[in-house]
């Protein structure tokens, strides 16, 4: 398993993934369950959105996944065409990026 950063956190970057989807499994299947173990286990995933990458799930999909369901699913500020997956909601920062804190 690689990490890819991080665990998740309240910063302006967002959270940080601790497990890649494509690291997941070989296969769909076996990259959906090891997402659900991570997310399970309080991890961050991080991966590909359906929308743009054929090979990716969509978010309503990935929602299905995450205890938190269509809150734990959020767009990555670091690449537009992935998701991040949390295990629960992101508390709101009470700011918007580049707005003095």
């Amino acid at each position: 398993r690689a990490t890819v950063g991080g665990v998740a956190g309240g910063t302006d970057a967002g959270p940080r993934a601790t497990h890649r989807w494509e690291d997941l499994g070989d296969d769909e299947r076996r990259r959906e369950t090891g997402a659900r173990a991570v997310l399970k286990a309080g991890g961050v995933v991080d991966v590909p959105d359906g929308l743009v990458c054929p090979f990716g799930p969509s978010a309503l999909e990935a929602s299905e996944w995450t205890p938190a369901g269509g809150a734990g699913v959020h767009m990555s500020r670091e690449s537009p065409d992935r998701l991040i997956l949390t295990s629960r909601p992101l508390a709101p920062t009470g700011h918007r990026r580049g707005e003095p804190q």
